[in-house]
């Protein structure tokens, strides 16, 4: 639990830090740059695992941050870091699903979940955005929930290696790099280069490592419930931080919604999930 506490600190920085600074950028540039530092601070330490396991973590890289990080940083086209965070409270849900998989009973109170945080999440950015601003950003973010939350799911069952992380990011890396160049460069800004060394550096590469080291050794229901832990902070720090605005009420009663669908799915998971 300690590693999965420590990721969330490391990542709830990043949603206003992307908002703010790196939105204008190219999604395929800002994942690949991103997932390139991590892997080289990873690289190193690659040694020792066998030639079939960084197969698999590159395989489950691909898709746990690949996919995920550019489905996710082009969300930001639409969205703010603070409207961000709320669209991943969809996440235990997805993972509690793609337990499923490997032999967890489907229950339909996850999808329920799923729909409740999506709608809370939409109500809170109604008055801001246009409807089809919306539906992009919230597609964007529940395509990057679902892969995030099955690649942490396929780690724990395929890799629970931290050795193979290195390989993870470079895979993921490799993965983005022909969206990085049909999609685009731009030269970053001194402060975006700061901004993209820490997010290399921190959340990506320090926080992940750290997250899928603890959830291997913790339980689904562990994993599905602390995928949410990051949203309180990660919102306050949008709003406060990185000045973001948001229309009060319709914000704080997509809050409640969330906040809803994160009770449920706790609830229902330390219940059923193995």
């Amino acid at each position: 639990m300690a590693y999965l506490l420590a990721a969330t600190v490391c990542m709830a920085l990043s949603f206003g830090l992307i908002g703010s600074q790196l939105a204008g950028m190219p999604a395929g540039q800002v994942a690949f740059i991103r997932l390139l530092i991590a892997a080289l601070v990873f690289l190193p330490f690659a040694r020792g695992a066998g030639r079939a396991l960084h197969w698999r973590a590159a395989l489950v890289g691909a898709v746990q941050f690949g996919a995920m990080y550019l489905l996710f940083i082009h969300a930001f086209r639409y969205l703010q870091g603070s409207e961000a965070a709320l669209l991943t409270a969809a996440t235990p849900a997805y993972v509690a699903l793609a337990a499923c998989i490997f032999g967890a009973r489907f229950r339909l109170v996850h999808l329920l979940c799923i729909m409740l945080a999506v709608a809370g999440a939409a109500l809170a950015v109604w008055q801001r955005l246009p409807w089809q601003d919306i539906m992009a950003g919230v597609l964007l973010m529940e395509g990057a929930n679902l892969c995030f939350a099955l690649g942490q799911v396929l780690w724990k069952r395929r890799v629970d290696d931290s050795r193979c992380m290195g390989t993870a990011y470079a895979a993921a890396a490799l993965a983005v790099l022909p969206f990085c160049l049909c999609g685009g460069t731009c030269a970053p800004t001194t402060q975006q280069w700061l901004a993209l060394l820490y997010l290399g550096a921190v959340p990506t590469g320090l926080g992940f490592w750290l997250w899928n080291r603890g959830a291997s050794r913790v339980g689904y229901t562990q994993l599905a419930v602390m995928n949410n832990a990051k949203i309180p902070a990660a919102v306050l720090f949008s709003l406060l931080l990185f000045g973001e605005k948001v229309s009060p009420l319709p914000f704080t009663a997509g809050c409640i919604m969330v906040l809803a669908a994160i009770c449920i799915s706790a609830w229902k998971c330390r219940q059923n999930t193995p």
